[in-house]
């Protein structure tokens, strides 16, 4: 009998064990989750085309602040200077030549023989936005640009950043409408760091994001919040998944084992990883309101002699 019963025990032991592994591989802990998040099933091909402030970012999604693993993008650099700011100054001075060689090096770079690419992301940057006929001539560039990126299969996704209030408005609601007229993607970059700077009385370290940081594997130089919440939104919108919980570099330490930066902490990280997810849901609930018609631009007619 009492053979029976310590046999029993053994078996509701190694049934315990077994149940408490099953649980443990179903629920998972939370830096397990975030991990698993920041890791893609398969690596993104990402052809980028755009000012240095694109290479930036890819450094700052990789090396920076490890929002992707070490084999999480596949990231190619067109071979020009993709500037919309540039293309608006071509067509405000009715040099339709030029604008349409910076549409054609477009096209040359986003369809190369023997390349594919998943994602082709580019650039608008606020500054545009102080461009002299911007109203005009952005929603033409805007579609022509999608327009010539377009292959079947492929994601296009327009990395919004106003970085000024001021140009932040006009240069989303370019951003949207020409998403919503293409049917391509956002990154509302511009949109989240205005969210942050709106919010200042939710949390003022975070809201000072102009101000240079130190965080470790970026020098002396620092770090901008801005950038931060700007890469958080990037990496919502070439995943589709959430940016809260991702992991980050600790601020730097100095020699009395404090942060040099004691204004960085596991608070603010969380809030604005926060304010870029929100911001890039609620926006791109925005993608599917009606669309509006393509903007028809016809040059300028030539001079009659």
């Amino acid at each position: 009998m009492k053979k029976r019963i310590g046999m029993g025990r053994l078996v509701l032991a190694g049934l315990v064990l077994i149940v408490g592994a099953a649980v443990q591989a179903a629920d998972p802990a939370p830096e397990a989750e975030a991990e698993s998040a920041r890791k893609q099933d398969k690596p993104l091909r990402i052809l980028c085309l755009g000012s240095s402030s694109t290479g930036k970012l890819r450094g700052m999604l990789t090396r920076d602040w490890k929002l992707f693993g070490e084999d999480g993008l596949h990231w190619k650099g067109g071979d020009f200077y993709f500037c919309i700011p540039h293309m608006c100054k071509w067509l405000e001075a009715g040099d339709e030549k030029r604008y349409q060689e910076d549409i054609a090096k477009c096209k040359a770079n986003a369809h190369r023989e023997g390349e594919e690419y998943d994602v082709v992301f580019f650039q608008i940057l606020g500054s545009v936005a102080a461009r002299k006929g911007a109203d005009k001539h952005v929603p033409r560039i805007l579609d022509d640009v999608c327009e010539t990126l377009k292959k079947e299969g492929r994601r296009i996704v327009i990395w919004h950043q106003g970085w000024s209030p001021r140009l932040e408005k006009p240069l989303l609601k370019w951003t949207l409408e020409a998403a919503r007229r293409n049917g391509v993607e956002v990154a509302f970059g511009g949109a989240a760091t205005q969210a942050v700077y709106e919010d200042k009385g939710a949390n003022k370290a975070a809201h000072d994001y102009l101000n240079a940081r130190t965080l470790e594997g970026r020098g002396k130089i620092g770090w901008r919040r801005g950038d931060y919440v700007t890469s958080c939104a990037v990496y919502a919108a070439l995943t589709g998944k959430s940016c809260v919980g991702l992991p980050h570099p600790k601020p730097k330490l100095g020699d009395d084992g404090k942060p040099l930066d004691p204004t960085v902490t596991e608070e603010d990280i969380l809030y604005m990883q926060k304010m870029a997810w929100e911001s890039q849901q609620k926006y791109s609930k925005l993608l599917e309101m009606p669309v509006k018609e393509k903007v028809v631009e016809k040059p300028a007619a030539p001079d009659a002699k």
